[in-house]
């Protein structure tokens, strides 16, 4: 009798040390990947050492149970997927080993990512050669299980040319070491018992006499990623079962540990753009730009540049310019830039039917318009509709002076079927990335899915190309391996023999005599269910559902790049069950019934959504631009309407309360916020961890004062602590304007920290837009209510909302602006209040709402700020809080202090700080907040900084507790410079 997934999963607690999951969520978690396919497994393993993997393979092993090793889920092929155990090894296992900087030659764990590896091996001058366009976040082991390769295949090839060897896990739980052995040693190993020796001699019997029928049947594509690796496997007099380990996708054996062959760094590139008036003038540059010898030669149609540059205007001029049909991206390296230029000047010169063509030699703009590339196709997820593009024949390859026919035949299948498509190539290699536009929801669709297929792979087998040259097979091409590869495919099936006989090793990939296996499991079986989309949001449209299924999974939310900011808590983590990607995953199967009700109230739900900060970095960096922080919110909300708050998440979402009480016995509050036994009491009762550095109280709320103030017509100046009042003003309908007519006129909102925290900040606020001629007032009002919309509080939420929209839409019809000097704040008004209140008022105030270092930036940039600043010699260091990068208003808090003569400001782009709001406040968080922060603070801490500045309060409490330097908010040093008392 099988084991149920509760049973099996304490049977391997019991062996290893990782962690083991059985929960419905984590099932539902790693049940997809990047692609069309969903299967869920029986457990997920997340190991913590080698043993550990070695452990969980034979546990399988002697249980008859499938399992699969899997890095980022990044494939698009659905071959991490499996009905047994699902190992990841990104979370626990992914340090980088032993380094030889004399030979080039490095070891690293399965778990490590690309990118990270990339980024340790920089100042040494080395690389790992293949580039796939996901090592961001793709691991070793994975790459090394697909054979990968990227832009730069024509350089540097696939994977499996750069492996040294393999410390492999054998499907019985056995552990070899695989690199090449020399033919004529061959001999010497029959008999051995060990068995990376009999595989030595098992498959050089098995493909010694298939070597002339390897070379025929192959395809003649300069790219081909298809099958098991024949033709590569006894090469060189070689037998090379790491060659043929590699792109087998995990179903020959578990990929440990790999010594990996490095490649010097390139000491000068250059890119070349040629732009040409019809997709077949650019099929033919193609093969013209491969027989030149370029390090790289990529397409993009302007369908796919339209998607982009509308998604994102600042790679404007990195895309084909609008009126082109095509371009190809041309790079060119070498030891010197003359080399370089010469090199790239022959192109079009061979290349003469461009219309246009431009150099490009800066390293930043080189970097953007590969970013740019990077990001282009899951862009075109953003295209509205219920269609989606679908990768099922994204990554067919052909000989590269077959290619024009190729896109030719393929225009035409496809115009048959009225499907639209954009194309992105790898053209130097005539492959070409085509993603058709498919509603998988729809039977028919499904039907006209493996038509294209059928049709296209027919024309391309004439060509002499593959159905793969990059992303494999796993289970929406594997019922084509036969047809492509005829005899060869029992060779195959022999090899898969020889290496897992009970085929336990990820089943069911690259050997499938299932001819409907494309069919099915797909992800978009299952429709969204109308009982289930009853939300606490306001969703407009089918929206709740549009953005959860417009997230493709193809994991750039897991990005380690270093600079990035989403998503900070993922990054510190780790586990799958805090990225974006979750989030999306996880109300996916919610909404179509795959989840059972009662897992909203489950702890690992509340887990999973809780490491959403709402911090909106997905959402902005996300190519798809799915809005996962609103799902989120309403998975919150949901989980609180079931379950209600914890006590911990009470005390937060009500900060206002407690801000409100401490500052009314500011002195007293003060004193006991750095006394060690009081803070230990506090953690006990709120979960407020006691080693968070608690901000003091001024006494009272300057709101109150400001306005009893104005009242009474009092015109002294407050200071901080003093008793005094405020600056004068009248009451909030009324307030006095400058001399003569005053240059505009706002209405400041205050929030939480500048009313309560520190009164100088408001006190600054104002201080300098008086200073500037603008007409300040102070309308009645409470707290933004972002903390109880984090939380999932949406009662008391909309309580804040109703409040404030009552005071500030008469200052917004009376032609105010509404001006906040804490970002979140702003962002709250602008945003977070229209997913609760849709009335014309909530409309009209988001509309009106502007942070106050933007629009003072933009009273410079009309000529109209005041610039009688004292000389100030201090330099800060700048964070841009993720509220502030999120409304795209750019730096404003670092360019107005840049004017001040004498000041210097560098800026730290580390990504987030990690407090995120209250979330780094929890004790069950503190440690991941600080993790999520230390990039930022070891850059605040280099001695030539002075102090920290940035717009938003929790960040720059945060950066002062890392940094041990004291941060100002860019309002307050303005006044200083001015002069003002604040």
């Amino acid at each position: 009798m099988a084991m149920t997934p509760h049973k099996l999963a304490n049977a391997l607690r019991s062996r290893i040390t990782g962690t083991v999951y059985d929960d419905p969520l984590h099932l539902a978690l790693y049940s997809t990947d990047a692609s069309i396919y969903q299967i869920r497994p029986q457990c997920v393993v997340l190991p913590r050492s080698f043993q550990d993997m070695q452990q969980t393979v034979a546990f399988a092993a002697e249980n008859g149970i499938p399992i699969v090793a899997r890095g980022a889920g990044s494939g698009l092929a659905g071959e991490s997927l499996c009905r047994g155990i699902v190992m990841d090894t990104t979370t626990f296992y992914g340090q980088v080993g032993e380094l030889d900087a004399d030979l080039g030659l490095v070891t690293c764990q399965a778990g490590v990512v690309l990118e990270r590896l990339n980024a340790g091996l920089a100042s040494l001058g080395w690389q790992f050669g293949p580039d796939p366009a996901s090592g961001t976040r793709a691991s070793i082991g994975g790459i090394v299980a697909n054979n990968s390769t990227g832009a730069h295949s024509i350089k540097y090839g696939y994977t499996e040319a750069h492996i040294e060897s393999l410390k492999v896990i054998l499907p019985d739980g056995e552990v070899a070491t695989l690199r090449g052995v020399p033919v004529e040693q061959i001999d010497s190993l029959r008999g051995s018992s060990n068995r990376g020796a009999q595989l030595n001699v098992a498959i050089h019997d098995l493909l010694a006499p298939q070597q002339k029928a390897i070379a025929d049947r192959w395809p003649k594509s300069e790219r081909n990623r298809s099958g098991y690796n024949l033709h590569r496997a006894m090469e060189g007099g070689c037998v090379n079962l790491h060659r043929l380990i590699s792109g087998s996708e995990g179903t020959l054996a578990v990929v440990g540990e790999a010594t990996l062959r490095l490649v010097r760094r390139p000491k000068v590139k250059a890119l070349m753009q040629l732009h040409f008036a019809t997709i077949d003038d650019s099929a033919r540059a193609a093969a013209a730009a491969f027989r030149m010898n370029p390090a790289a030669c990529e397409l993009m149609d302007a369908a796919l540049a339209d998607v982009a540059r509308k998604a994102y205007p600042h790679y404007s001029k990195a895309l084909p310019p609008p009126g082109v049909a095509a371009s190809l991206l041309i790079e060119c390296d070498g030891d010197t830039l003359d080399e370089v230029r010469d090199k790239l000047a022959a192109f079009p010169k061979a290349i003469n039917w461009a219309v246009k063509h431009n150099e490009v030699l800066d390293p930043a703009d080189q970097k953007m318009i590969w970013s740019a590339r990077k990001a282009a196709v899951p862009l075109l997820f953003r295209v509205p509709g219920k269609k989606q593009p679908v990768p099922f024949i994204e990554d067919i390859a052909v000989p590269v002076d077959r290619f024009a026919e190729y896109i030719h035949g393929l225009q035409a299948i496809l115009e048959k079927h009225g499907t639209p498509v954009c194309y992105f190539a790898h053209a130097g290699h005539g492959e070409c990335h085509t993603r058709p536009y498919l509603d998988l929801h729809e039977p028919a669709e499904v039907d006209k899915m493996v038509a294209i297929a059928e049709q296209t792979y027919e024309m391309i087998w004439g060509l002499g190309g593959t159905i793969s040259g990059e992303h494999g097979e796993g289970l929406v091409r594997a019922a084509f391996i036969k047809r492509q590869y005829g005899p060869l495919y029992e060779v195959m099936r022999e090899v898969k023999k020889i290496f897992d006989p009970a085929g336990i090793l990820n089943p069911g990939k690259i050997i499938n005599d299932d001819p409907d296996v494309m069919r099915k499991d797909l992800r978009f079986h299952n429709r969204a269910r109308p009982e289930r989309l009853k939300t606490q949001l306001i969703f407009r449209d089918d929206e709740f559902v549009s953005e959860i299924e417009r997230c493709n999974g193809n994991g750039e939310c897991r990005s380690h790049e270093p600079g990035g900011t989403m998503c900070p808590i993922f990054r510190a983590v780790g586990e799958e069950d805090a990225s974006p990607r979750a989030h999306a995953n996880m109300m996916r199967h919610y909404i179509t019934g795959l989840l059972d009700e009662e897992v909203l109230a489950s702890p690992a739900f509340k887990r999973a959504a809780d490491f959403c900060v709402n911090c909106k970095m997905c959402r902005m960096e996300c190519p798809s631009a799915v809005d996962v922080p609103k799902l989120m919110l309403e998975a919150r909300a949901q989980y609180v309407a079931r379950r209600g708050l914890t006590r911990t998440e009470l005390t937060l979402s009500r900060a206002h309360l407690s801000c409100a009480v401490n500052s009314a016995f500011a002195p007293i509050a003060n004193v006991l916020g750095r006394f060690g036994p009081f803070r230990l009491l506090l953690e006990k009762l709120t979960g407020v961890d006691r080693r968070r550095q608690l901000p003091s109280f001024d006494f009272g709320s300057f709101l109150k004062r400001y306005r009893k103030s104005a009242e009474n017509g009092h015109g002294q100046q407050m200071h901080a602590g003093s008793g005094s009042g405020a600056p004068a003003a009248t009451p909030a309908d009324a307030a006095v304007p400058a001399q003569g007519e005053p240059l505009d006129r706002v209405s400041y909102f205050i929030d939480l920290f500048a009313n309560y925290n520190d009164h100088s900040l408001a006190r600054a606020a104002i201080g300098v837009l008086r200073h500037n001629g603008i007409d300040v007032n102070l309308p009645p009002q409470t707290d933004a209510g972002m903390p109880a919309i984090d939380y999932g509080d949406m009662t008391l939420a909309r309580k804040a909302i109703a409040y404030n929209l009552e005071h500030l839409t008469p200052q917004v019809r009376a032609g105010r602006k509404i001006i906040c000097s804490e970002p979140t704040a702003a962002l709250c008004l602008k945003e977070e209040y229209l997913c609760l209140d849709d009335s014309p008022a909530a409309h009209q105030v988001a509309g009106a709402t502007q942070e106050l270092c933007s629009y003072l930036l933009d009273l410079h940039r009309r000529g109209h700020l005041r610039t009688d600043f004292h000389p100030m010699p201090m330099h800060f260091g700048y964070h841009a809080p993720c509220h502030v990068k999120v409304m795209e208003i750019g730096r404003p808090g670092a360019e107005l202090v840049r004017l001040i003569p004498g000041t210097s400001v560098t800026i730290i782009d580390r990504g987030c700080c990690g407090t995120a709001g209250t979330y780094g406040f929890q004790k069950k968080n503190f440690d991941t907040s600080m993790k999520a922060g230390e990039p930022l603070f070891e850059a605040l801490r280099e001695p030539g900084i002075q102090y920290g500045l940035s717009e938003c309060s929790t960040c720059r409490m945060q950066m002062e507790q890392g940094s041990g330097k004291g941060c100002y908010h860019p309002i307050k040093v303005l006044a200083m410079a001015y002069g003002l008392e604040i």
